[in-house]
């Protein structure tokens, strides 16, 4: 399209600097000195995985901010278990399979993860009053897994307490 992405006035550069961008596409570079030589000594590409990647298979440069908690399809399904979930953050109706019921008195969640989504953890909190939250910890008394059509099939069954009355996931990116 002939858009200029950047445009950086580099000098003191005894000793080396790094630039970075994120891009993609079909990218030119140019490299013009102002004045005397301009000198590159190497270019390298990475490929970036994770939510990362995804966020810029999902999003137009550039990035919003908050990307992670941001909701752009209204659904209340946070950026980062869409990521999870492997499901659209601009469908509302994508939903990553989430079901909640009640089986012989206990709470069974259930949902689908993307395969690839190591980097995030889902967790469980729970409220009596959609205000204060905490970890379902010994509320969880089995969680399983198994593969289905490419995804993670993740079943949670959780005592249903009297004092609990909401449930809700959460998500975490796992730094390395």
């Amino acid at each position: 399209s002939g858009s200029v992405l950047d445009s950086r006035l580099v000098s003191e550069v005894t000793g080396g600097l790094y630039l970075r961008w994120f891009v993609r596409g079909d990218v030119t570079a140019r490299l013009t000195a102002v004045t005397g030589d301009a000198v590159l000594s190497g270019v390298f590409f990475q490929e970036v995985a994770g939510f990362e990647n995804w966020v810029g298979e999902q999003f137009a440069l550039p990035i919003p901010p908050g990307v992670a908690i941001g909701d752009p399809d209204g659904d209340e399904v946070k950026n980062l278990i869409e990521y999870k979930f492997g499901s659209s953050p601009h469908d509302a109706l994508d939903d990553g399979g989430l079901q909640m019921e009640d089986v012989d008195g206990e709470i069974l969640l259930a949902w689908d993860e993307a395969p690839f989504t190591t980097d995030v953890s889902i967790g469980i909190e729970v409220s009596d009053n959609l205000v204060d939250w905490e970890p379902a910890g010994d509320l969880i008394l089995e969680v399983s897994r198994e593969l289905l059509d490419g995804y993670d099939h993740v079943e949670t069954r959780l005592s249903s307490s009297a004092l609990t009355k909401y449930f809700r996931l959460v998500a975490a990116e796992i730094t390395p």
